[in-house]
């Protein structure tokens, strides 16, 4: 019996002009060209049909059912997720994530700040958490600031907030403050987006419309996992945890498209007219960065001195971009310093 791979050279050389025999009718090259682009297109299309985690819509039922215990509130884009803490006439420190976590980033944080005397407001971005993921609004910095404005008032909190914001959520705080000076007492950044940040070309790639789609549908998961477990200085003792904490989210229908809008429409690396307008008022600064932050470098605190003179700058040392995770502690005695001015 003949050997497959003597089958195929026969079958091949049969598709070429030979000075002995008639051109072959049998398109044995043609067929070849259209397996590979089949088995091309098989290969783009699986990764689109498995592995997806966002497996069930975040409805009114889920919460119903999962989360009865937890609270919400219906605002002008959607329901939203909050957690109000601690005494109820102690001073509100209000809790604003990063880009890619949800609320539950604070478990470490709220205790020490409950225990200390102090009121603690957290809530989930819209597209984090379990709040909704609004579709047909751009992800900008209007509706973050719009979110934060009406939760505040639908809560009836109209006094000052001292205000707090990791990471995206530092350059939310920002703009909030920037906007809306009377509602802001006193403004703790942690790691803040807002300065210019070297993009890798993948992030530059998904900005693009349907390439991004298909990046993030096909990698998305991968790629904010292990940007997470890039953001912390321990990994091998604290991602485990971590991971739990973004799989649950992950869950849930609209979480990557959530993040692409937010690429595509946020100013996260274009803040600096709001930084100098902060530095303009008068309300207590400080910024809080892990000296080994591979995510927003430290070094970018020089750009905030220059926009903000008073505030007040702490370096931690041996502390990644997510240290309020990490060793929260470390982050509670700065933010003590700042409230208790």
């Amino acid at each position: 019996m003949r050997s497959f791979s003597a089958i195929l050279s026969s079958l091949m050389a049969s598709d070429l002009p030979s000075d002995r025999s008639p051109k072959s009718k049998f398109p044995v090259g043609r067929v070849i060209a259209i397996l590979f682009l089949a088995l091309a297109l098989i290969g783009f299309v699986i990764p689109l049909l498995v592995g997806n985690r966002e497996e069930r819509p975040l409805t009114s039922e889920v919460r119903q059912e999962r989360y009865a215990d937890r609270s919400f509130v219906k605002l002008s884009d959607g329901i939203v997720h909050y957690e109000l803490s601690g005494p109820e006439n102690g001073p509100l420190v209000v809790l604003v994530h990063g880009f890619s976590a949800w609320s539950t980033i604070w478990n470490g944080v709220t205790p020490e700040l409950n225990a200390a005397g102090y009121r603690v407001l957290r809530y989930d971005l819209f597209g984090r958490g379990l709040s909704d993921r609004p579709s047909g609004v751009k992800h900008n910095a209007d509706l973050y600031d719009r979110q934060l404005l009406e939760l505040l008032d639908k809560l009836n909190i109209r006094k000052p907030v001292n205000l707090v914001g990791l990471s995206m959520g530092g350059a939310i705080s920002v703009v909030f403050t920037a906007r809306h000076p009377e509602r802001v007492q006193r403004l703790a950044l942690l790691a803040p987006a807002g300065h210019p940040v070297k993009l890798p070309f993948t992030a530059k790639l998904v900005r693009m419309p349907l390439i991004g789609e298909y990046i993030m549908r096909v990698l998305g998961d991968r790629t904010v996992l292990q940007g997470s477990e890039k953001s912390l200085y321990n990994a091998e003792k604290n991602w485990p945890g971590l991971r739990e904490l973004y799989l649950e989210q992950m869950q849930f229908t609209g979480y990557r498209q959530a993040l692409l809008q937010t690429l595509r429409d946020y100013p996260l690396n274009d803040l600096d007219a709001e930084y100098s307008k902060v530095g303009s008022y008068t309300m207590p600064v400080t910024v809080i960065w892990g000296r080994e932050d591979s995510i927003i470098l430290v070094e970018n605190t020089e750009r905030i001195k220059a926009a903000i003179p008073r505030a007040r700058i702490e370096v931690l040392e041996k502390a990644g971009h997510i240290v309020v995770y990490e060793e929260p502690e470390r982050v509670v005695g700065p933010l003590l310093g700042l409230l208790r001015e």
